[in-house]
């Protein structure tokens, strides 16, 4: 149900957060709290990609919420260590996850280390810390069908209303559209969220967290936000800023 049609100024719109719940059998070594993928070839997290939590284990079957990788990030300890990983949402996931690549739970690629959950910033940083996969820049797809090989995003920047946008997430690819407002607010299932971009984008469960980018006048694609919620018509996203800022990070 929208409250207002047009995207002028402050827009309230009622949206759902986009996460996936999936069950799927488990045996009795994928119950175990760190699980360790056998796979030792170096990957790459392309954004978009699909990334897998634990909801719950209940007769013999786990049950996952699935989400999407959004960029690579990196933060430093006050010892000075440099913690690499990438940004996703951060509902529906809690300090310490542990984070798979696959929903079955058995290609373990690191922990949920930073979250952030308010007014206007839902964002989670997870530390790769499985050898075996790297952060990456580059989106995971290049259309909607799910066809593989998309850009490197090269940078981070702020867009105006009308700006050409793309979205790599799990579930519908990569979608395109434009940036209706610069400063909506939606409601969902867990409280109103504003200052986000607003679009015309398709999206739906599972491509929260993934990534919204333009194209540069100059040349080069640069990272804007990532999935936060969507309805029927619209898609809304959290702006990079607020996400370095509240989770004291650095996009790479």
């Amino acid at each position: 149900m929208f409250l207002s049609r047009k995207p002028l100024g402050l827009i309230l719109v009622l949206s759902l957060v986009l996460f996936g719940l999936c069950p799927v059998q488990a045996s009795r070594a994928q119950q175990r709290e760190i699980i360790i993928s056998e796979d030792t070839s170096a990957k790459n997290l392309n954004l978009g990609r699909a990334i897998y939590t634990i909801d719950r284990v209940s007769q013999g079957r786990i049950y996952t919420k699935v989400s999407s990788i959004g960029c690579p990030a990196m933060y430093e300890t006050k010892k000075g260590k440099k913690i690499y990983g990438f940004i996703t949402c951060g509902h529906e996931k809690e300090l310490g996850d542990w984070v798979y690549l696959d929903a079955a739970c058995t290609k373990y690629i690191g922990k949920v280390t930073k979250l952030k959950i308010n007014s206007q910033v839902d964002a989670a940083f997870v530390r790769v810390t499985n050898d075996s996969y790297k952060p990456s820049s580059k989106v995971l797809y290049q259309d909607a069908s799910g066809q593989k090989g998309g850009v490197k995003i090269a940078s981070q920047a702020k867009a105006d209303a009308g700006t050409k946008v793309w979205k790599s997430g799990a579930s519908t690819y990569l979608t395109k559209g434009k940036i209706l407002d610069t400063n909506a607010t939606t409601a969902t299932n867990s409280g109103l969220y504003t200052g986000l971009y607003m679009t015309n984008l398709k999206a739906k469960a599972g491509d929260s967290g993934g990534l919204l980018y333009m194209k540069k006048k100059k040349g080069g694609y640069a990272a804007l936000g990532i999935c936060k919620s969507s309805n029927s018509q619209y898609s809304f996203y959290i702006p990079l800023k607020k996400i370095t800022k509240a989770l004291d990070i650095k996009v790479l």
